[in-house]
């Protein structure tokens, strides 16, 4: 089973939650963003129709420039249909 939200985020920070299904995020417009990776601080200018796999089961702190708008897209397995 697949469910898809519209997400938007206001310049500040954005709690992505830890999500126990596979899940990917396609940005609708161009925004920045800074966040901890797991080398260290990262700091992107993202472009619209950018895909990113969000991490299974960890949640994830943005510090948003820019406004942002997304789609994600939750992949629950086959046997939770």
């Amino acid at each position: 089973m697949a469910g898809v939200e519209e997400v938007s985020a206001t310049k500040g920070e954005f709690l992505v939650p830890a999500v126990r299904d596979v899940s990917l995020a396609v940005a609708l417009c161009d925004f920045c963003a800074q966040w901890n990776g797991s080398h260290g601080e990262k700091s992107r200018q993202v472009r619209a129709g950018t895909i990113s796999l969000c991490d299974f089961n960890q949640s994830k702190r943005f510090d948003i420039r820019s406004d942002a708008n997304f789609v994600s897209l939750e992949i629950a397995p086959r046997d939770n249909w």
